[in-house]
């Protein structure tokens, strides 16, 4: 179950499936179930990996703002500005191994 500030990180690679599904509660109740999706495109030497699935909390990510904490970015995955995420790094993607 992906809670407030949580993500599910997955790679499709070569297939992965998975199912939105709002917990039955929240259904019942008639309340809003928010979320977002990136997709991103992986390089052509990729596009077959095995899938991978990571389920990250907001306790395990970095957070980084601006100076002046106009904006902030939570980072996933990879790195921003000397803050790494703990998703799953891709070879070859300058990810940490």
């Amino acid at each position: 179950m992906i809670v407030p500030g949580g993500t599910q990180y997955m790679t499709a690679g070569d297939g992965i499936l998975h199912i939105e599904t709002p917990p039955e509660d929240l259904v019942l109740s008639g309340g809003l179930f928010h979320g977002v999706q990136l997709w991103i495109n992986l390089p052509r030497a990729l596009k077959r990996i095995a899938p991978q699935y990571q389920d990250l909390q907001v306790e395990g990510s970095s957070t980084v703002s601006t100076a002046d904490g106009g904006a902030f970015v939570r980072v996933l995955a990879g790195e921003v500005d000397g803050h790494h995420g703990p998703g799953i790094p891709q070879p070859g993607r300058g990810g940490r191994s």
